[in-house]
């Protein structure tokens, strides 16, 4: 059986796998009901948003469908991933674009998503 390393990097890998092929009817299965995520995009679709975070599984599922909506279709390459107890930290590129993003998320103890943060460098 693989170590919870190994299977954490096997999970993120499907989610950015089903976020490019753009199946994010496959997504809720890594989320915990109550998942909160927060990225500066969120005003981009909601621009009385001024946190720039959302709560909740499907909150969240239908910003990212708004997302892709407005911005089209982007896909991630996983580059770096390290896991600190139950948080996780990922580098990945962004095809076609110089920018990288850099996400931070923590999982429960039944290895659904529960926070993510997303930033975005050069």
């Amino acid at each position: 059986m693989p170590d919870i390393s190994t299977l954490i990097k096997e999970i993120t890998s499907e989610f950015i796998y089903h976020w490019n092929r753009g199946e994010m009817d496959k997504l809720p299965v890594y989320m915990h009901p109550d998942i909160k995520i927060s990225s500066p995009y969120i005003c981009v679709v909601y621009p009385e948003n001024k946190e720039n975070s959302i709560q909740g599984r499907d909150q969240v599922l239908a910003y990212w469908n708004i997302l892709r909506e407005r911005v089209g279709i982007f896909e991630f390459e996983l580059l770096e991933i390290e896991r600190i107890g139950h948080k996780v930290n990922t580098i990945s590129s962004i095809k076609g674009n110089p920018l990288k993003m850099y996400t931070s998320f923590e999982y429960n103890e039944y290895g659904k998503i529960c926070d993510v943060i997303f930033t975005y460098k050069s």
